[in-house]
């Protein structure tokens, strides 16, 4: 009898026990933005009248870092998403004479830990719509983006401040903003729900929401580089200081989209992908097992917990255009998917299983579920 087998068997099982029950209870770390942390508001000429919730992920704000192994732990407000933003912007843009009201639309914002050796790296990273009201109407005057990082021997503490820091970048942005960069765009509480563009427009993407509106901030500022090393791994650079833009939603070389995948990999790089149905494809993605429970919690992931148990650690992934949920393409999860259809099930099982051969029996799948 081969002992190895049966503590392999035994360990897969038990992982995907905590797995699953982690889906079902997620540890939270709670953070709160009306803790004591020194006024980082600066006088504007406006004062928030109102904030509204366009996010794309809602049951959580990120992870953080917990005890001395590390543990990944998906964060989130004390109070409801919204009365915790609300009551920050409104007390640190307080309605006073003279200001003119602006409403935000937050788009996204993220926290996030990483640890190298001694040291921690804490990041928060906001994109809100800052909107005027004209004729009881409101309007999109921008869409602005704020990262923050900072590092110290313990980082978790101080997500609050770094929270506020990026909500205070983006709205400064908009102060700074030439009137003829604003745009004046009717403000739909809806639009979020449209489809992303089979072919987006060239540029950069702050949020998925600018891929839905087909909106990038300009192209020609921007290109893409492949990693000399790992041919898998791509970098947006900035034309003007050669700089990295780690922080973006995507990129678009008028050809093909480039995902910022660092919260699947937890390393700042985007990764090439091919759209299939309402879905990027991407050929191989490193996916870290130690961020296995975390993931899944973040993405509201359900029964897949025994696909990723015993799968390599790289593999092709699809992400859904519009919810932005990972589907990880491991050899249990594709034959879960392709149950339904026995032909292409006998056809993945007698390929080599390459990505290309995933890709195409995948293609097969969408094209007779009329890409659904």
């Amino acid at each position: 009898m081969n002992y190895l087998k049966i503590l392999a068997t035994i360990a897969s099982i038990l992982w995907t026990g905590i797995n699953v029950n982690a889906q079902q209870n997620p540890e939270y770390h709670l953070i709160t933005l009306s803790s004591s942390d020194p006024d980082v508001a600066v006088p504007m000429k406006f004062y928030v009248a109102g904030v509204y919730d366009g996010r794309q992920f809602t049951n959580n704000i990120g992870t953080v870092q917990k005890g001395l192994a590390n543990r990944q732990v998906l964060a989130n407000f004390e109070k409801p998403f919204l009365e915790e933003i609300t009551a920050y912007l409104t007390n640190a843009y307080p309605k006073k004479e003279g200001l003119y009201p602006v409403w935000v639309r937050i788009n996204d914002l993220y926290v996030s830990e990483y640890t190298e050796q001694t040291e921690e790296t804490g990041y928060a990273s906001a994109v809100m719509d800052v909107m005027v009201k004209q004729n009881d109407s409101l309007y999109i005057e921008g869409t602005y983006g704020g990262n923050v990082e900072s590092s110290s021997i313990d980082v978790t503490k101080f997500h609050a401040l770094r929270i506020k820091q990026a909500l205070n970048k983006c709205l400064g942005l908009y102060e700074v903003a030439l009137p003829e960069e604003k745009q004046h765009e009717p403000f739909i509480e809806d639009n979020i729900k449209h489809e992303i563009p089979i072919q987006p427009a060239e540029g950069i993407y702050s949020s998925y929401l600018d891929m839905v509106k087909n909106k990038p901030i300009g192209g020609a500022n921007y290109y893409i580089r492949q990693d000399k090393k790992d041919k898998s791994r791509y970098y947006v650079i900035n034309r003007t200081n050669s700089m990295k833009c780690d922080n973006y939603y995507a990129y678009c070389d008028g050809e093909n989209v480039y995902l910022n995948v660092t919260r699947l990999t937890h390393e700042k790089f985007y990764a090439k992908t091919e759209r299939i149905a309402n879905k990027f494809f991407i050929d191989n993605l490193a996916y870290d097992q130690n961020r296995a429970i975390t993931q899944m919690a973040m993405y509201q992931l359900v029964g897949i917990a025994g696909w990723l148990a015993t799968s390599d650690i790289s593999m092709p992934v699809m992400i859904d255009c519009y919810s932005g949920q990972p589907f990880f393409l491991s050899n249990n999860g594709i034959k879960t998917l392709l149950e339904p259809e026995p032909q292409l099930l006998k056809e993945y099982k007698k390929s080599n299983k390459t990505p290309e051969d995933i890709k195409a029996v995948i293609k097969k799948y969408y094209e007779l579920h009329n890409g659904k």
